[in-house]
């Protein structure tokens, strides 16, 4: 009896303990639960707010500026019904709420995507304002580099390249091309197959280059290559964009012989005539003799008959000596032509030494048209009978001098007499006898004057 009671205790003793360990099961896994609501919450607020508060920042500094944050994507989040929308972002948590934050700015991206799916857990993403939208990017690629910087002698030509790795799980189309504007001076020219290829995940392309550069290039030529990669994971396509800057400096090997500036720009007014100031320099340790001066086409050669060669010296004698050492300083006139046309106009010049080294210098005009004022003189009989006017054929440009013309086409008018030229056919303007002159600066019209035999002009 008593071993049966014993039992019996023990096993309302094991019940009991079995219902207070569900209990305290049951309040464990609501806190628990609880708390990782709490840790979604919060991980899905800090991952909006790092989006706007990245993008308003982006938007406040201006086109072109970029950054780039880490984002954590909790896989309870239920991305599907998440996403950015206008300038909204906003996140789905699993107990159906939302994390909703606006920016100033449109924003343009998705979760990042792999394989038809999104992708979960920490990965870092790149903001970039382009002046109209901020664009959410993932590094999908990998490139090489972000500018290339160059130099190369004039006349001559220089290599390089950068490379193209794809980081995704996708297959990547890539579109290469440049934009390097400098076809008189420096050209741009890529590899074949380097415009238009595909990539799978991994796989990479060196994009080989070269950049010529004409014998008068000086100085720095830049441009860019743009990048277009698109991704498609079978749902939809997504492009991303990258620009690269290439610069190349050219520059001219310096021999014993070199003419300063090399380079010489200006702008000037049809019919100017501009003074330029040179200097040719010898840099080697003995006189150098038997100079030559010459000039030649660069661009266009367009303006080789605007300026005189040979160089001449202070004292008016043309430069065929140059010390060791030193410079010599001399002045070259350029006369535009009244028919020049608005636009650019070019030529070299060069000394030559007589080891056939030399030295040149490219001279570049930009040159405005401006319309010189022309006018005539015209002779009117004023009622004449018989004879003819005067016929001035000159084109006169504003402050020249005229002479007037005599009554050479014998001009009568019955019952009058000849009596010289007025500006006003009345005679109420200025007279001009035959042989006068006077400084033009309108059209002008002379009026014959008549005198009645015996009585007052006649108007």
């Amino acid at each position: 009896m008593k071993r049966g009671q014993a039992t019996i205790e023990l096993l309302l003793i094991l019940v009991a303990s079995l219902i207070a360990l569900g209990v305290i099961f049951s309040l464990y896994s609501d806190q628990v639960n609880s708390s990782s609501i709490a840790r979604e919450q919060s991980t899905a607020r800090v991952t909006v707010d790092r989006i706007v508060n990245t993008a308003n920042l982006l938007y406040a500094s201006g086109a072109g500026s970029k950054s780039r944050i880490l984002l954590e994507v909790p896989s309870s989040l239920n991305l599907a019904e998440s996403g950015i929308s206008g300038k909204e972002v906003n996140i789905v948590l699993s107990s159906g709420g939302e994390i909703i934050s606006s920016a100033d700015v449109n924003i343009v991206g998705d979760w990042k995507r792999e394989n038809g799916g999104y992708i979960f857990g920490s990965y870092y993403a790149n903001l970039y304002f382009d002046g109209n939208v901020v664009k959410l990017l993932y590094d999908d690629f990998e490139f090489s580099t972000e500018s290339i910087s160059l130099s190369a002698e004039q006349g001559t030509s220089t290599s390089s390249y950068f490379s193209i790795r794809n980081l995704s799980s996708l297959n990547a189309h890539f579109w290469v091309s440049d934009n390097f504007s400098h076809s008189s001076y420096a050209t741009l020219s890529m590899c074949a197959s380097c415009s238009d290829f595909v990539l799978a995940n991994g796989e990479s392309k060196v994009i080989d280059f070269n950049i010529s550069l004409s014998s008068i290039a000086n100085g720095n030529y830049s441009g860019v290559f743009d990048i277009i990669a698109e991704l498609s994971d079978g749902e939809s396509d997504t492009n991303y964009d990258k620009r690269i800057v290439v610069s190349v400096e050219a520059f001219q090997e310096l021999g014993e012989l070199i003419i300063y500036p090399q380079n010489t720009s200006f702008t000037a007014d049809v019919t100017d005539v501009v003074e330029k100031s040179f200097s040719v320099c010898n840099s080697s340790g003995i006189t150098i003799i038997g100079l030559t001066w010459g000039k030649y086409s660069s661009v266009d050669g367009n303006m080789l008959s605007w300026f005189d060669i040979p160089a001449l010296d202070s004292n008016g004698d043309e430069i065929t000596i140059v010390n060791a050492g030193d410079c010599v300083l001399f002045d070259l006139n350029f006369s535009i032509p009244i028919d020049a046309e608005s636009g650019e106009y070019d030529a070299n010049f060069f000394v030559e030494y007589g080891d056939s080294s030399f030295s040149f210098a490219n001279i570049s005009i930009n040159v405005n048209y401006v319309a010189v004022p022309s006018y005539t003189v015209t002779y009117n009989g004023n009622g004449n009978t018989g004879g003819s006017v005067p016929v001035d054929s000159n084109v006169y440009d504003s402050g020249d001098m005229v002479v007037v013309l005599d009554n050479t086409g014998s001009l009568v008018k019955t019952s009058y007499t000849f009596d010289g030229w007025n500006t006003a056919a009345n005679g109420s303007g200025t007279d001009y006898n035959g042989g006068s002159s006077f400084e033009i600066d309108s059209n002008v019209v002379l009026y014959a004057q008549w005198v009645p035999s015996g009585g007052d002009p006649y108007q």
